[in-house]
Formats: structure tokens, C-alpha cells, sequence
């Protein structure tokens, strides 16, 4: 969004529709801030006319521009809370996000991630404010677009595989959102597939073995970038050396594409472990050449940026 962030104030309710009304209040006091419907649209991915149209009462505000306008607003509100507190600020903490590398630079991203996340999880000011945060003004939860809220299945996890947050976790929450979108088309073709066997009259015994295979892999591509991602998140230390990049090529390769076809080959009904390791070896091994590449991509890279 344009101009900053959205301008402090009290969060209205978090839960159900919001009017025109609360819509146009909501665009009333950002515009008091200097931020215009046009900068609103920017941030919530919206044509400013659906905006405008909305607050004049014309369609109803779409459920995410208010979950949007509702979570800044709650985080203002949050803001305004803690400088009342009286609680100091952590130097360390402000230093850090003052030398906040933006998202572009993966690499620099990664790194600065793991330095605040060590930093907040150790320092005992840190914690005292989150708790007196989490007490006094707690957030809703992010409204992420529907795509990533199918990770919410992650959270039902128990508890020794539920992926952590923050960086700790970051491959783990995105492989379950790549599976979840596989599943998700996978399914859809299944759907599609049967009915149109039904339409056709050729819903047969093969057909029903061909959909049972294929929603079989279902819980093999979970498994899969489930795995993929734990071993990235487990090699994050080592991943800006060159055998870092080398082992985790290996590993995220070899698990995606063998644990897939395993679960293939067991839903079919003919899995063979000899050759299924050598499989995972000559994926290891595609994977291990994938990553030296980009080990080599990012260093011409970093050499022309300097």
C-alpha cells in the first residue's frame, strides 16, 4: 500500500459482514491520513470502483477487504496499546527491523528471519511485550486468501508434526499448501472423471480401480511436501554453503518425486523397494546437480550485485 501503513485507530468487529456504512468509516479514517480509496484497493488487491460501489451501498464489501481493513486496523490498535504500556522497547529488536532486507533477496530474507526469530524467542523483553500484546490487544487471525487457509490443516497436526512458525517452519507450512493444491486438483480431476464415466455409461470396475489409485496419492503428496519441506527447514543452517545447497536439492527432490511414486506404486498394488531406491537415487542425484546450479546462479548473481 502506498504511503505507508493504514493510519491507527480502534478495530471495529471482527466478526461477520461489514456494511456500507462501516466501509465508508473505515475509508474515512484512513483518508484523514492521506490514504485514498485508490490506496486501499492497492492493498487489498481491488478495483477502487468495487470499493466505491461497496461503501455507496451499491454490492456488499467483499468478506475480505473487511478482514483486510479489520486486521490493520487491529494491529494499529495493538501498536497504540504497547506505546501505552510503558513498557520499554528492545534495542536489539528495533535495530533489526531497521536493517529489514525487504522479501526480494531470499537469501538475506531467510537470514534476517532466523536472527529476529532467535532474538524474540530468547530475550526476555521480547516476550514480555508479545505476552502483554497477546493479553491486553490480540490480533484475528491473518486473512489469507483461501489458497493458503487450506493450511489450516496443519494446525490440527499433533503437536510433535505441526510445522512451527516463523522461519523455523517456513518449508513445512509451504509444503502442506503445495499439497493441499495438488490434492486439490487432483480431486477435481477424480470428481470430474467419475462424472463423466457416469454421463458416458462407462463407470466400470477399471475405472473405479484407475479413481482409487488416484485418490490414493492424496495422503502421498502430504507426505511428500511434508517431508520435502522438514528437510529444508532441518538444513536452513547450512543452506548458504555449497554443500548445503547440494544436500538440500538432494533431499527435496528425492522426496518429493519418491515418496509420490511410492505411494503410487502401493495404491496400484505392485511396489518394488529395490527399485523404488533407486529411484530415490537417481532423484537424489538430479537433485544434487539442480542444486549446485543455483549454488552457481546465486554466486554470478551476488558477484554482478556487488
Amino acid at each position: 500500500m502506498s504511503g505507508g501503513a493504514p493510519p491507527p485507530g480502534r478495530a471495529p468487529a471482527r466478526a461477520g459482514r461489514m456494511s456500507a456504512a462501516g466501509l465508508r468509516d473505515a475509508l474515512e479514517r484512513f483518508e484523514r491520513h492521506g490514504f485514498t480509496t485508490a490506496d486501499v484497493a492497492r492493498w487489498t488487491g481491488r478495483d477502487p470502483r468495487v470499493l466505491d460501489a461497496a461503501a455507496r451501498g451499491e454490492r456488499g464489501v467483499p468478506r475480505r477487504v473487511a478482514a483486510l481493513l479489520r486486521w490493520q486496523l487491529a494491529l494499529h490498535e495493538q501498536q497504540r496499546v504497547m506505546e501505552e504500556s510503558g513498557l520499554p522497547a528492545c534495542p536489539v529488536l528495533d535495530a533489526l527491523d531497521a536493517r529489514f532486507p525487504g522479501s526480494g533477496d531470499m537469501d538475506r530474507f531467510e537470514d534476517w528471519s532466523m536472527e529476529r526469530d532467535a532474538h524474540t524467542a530468547a530475550c526476555p523483553l521480547c516476550r514480555a511485550r508479545q505476552a502483554y500484546a497477546e493479553r491486553h490487544a490480540p490480533l484475528p487471525p491473518y486473512p489469507h486468501p483461501p489458497f493458503f487457509r487450506l493450511m489450516g490443516l496443519g494446525d490440527r497436526l499433533p503437536a510433535p508434526l505441526r510445522p512451527p512458525d516463523g522461519a523455523a517452519g517456513r518449508f513445512r507450512w509451504l509444503g502442506l499448501a503445495m499439497a493441499s493444491v495438488v490434492s486439490a486438483y487432483a480431486l477435481l480431476v477424480l470428481a470430474a472423471t467419475l462424472a463423466w464415466a457416469v454421463a458416458t455409461g462407462g463407470l466400470d470396475g477399471a475405472k473405479l480401480r484407475e479413481s482409487g489409485v488416484l485418490l490414493g496419492l492424496v495422503p502421498g503428496f502430504f507426505l511428500a511436501f511434508y517431508l520435502a519441506g522438514w528437510s529444508l527447514d532441518a538444513t536452513r543452517p547450512i543452506a548458504r554453503r555449497f554443500w548445503g545447497y547440494v544436500l538440500r536439492g538432494a533431499l527435496a527432490t528425492s522426496l518429493v518425486y519418491g515418496v509420490i511414486l511410492a505411494a503410487y506404486r502401493l495404491a496400484a498394488g505392485g511396489l518394488d523397494p529395490v527399485r523404488l531406491l533407486l529411484v530415490f537415487a537417481l532423484f537424489a542425484g538430479v537433485g544434487a546437480l539442480g542444486g549446485a546450479g543455483w549454488w552457481a546462479r546465486d554466486r554470478i548473481t551476488a558477484r554482478r550485485r556487488a
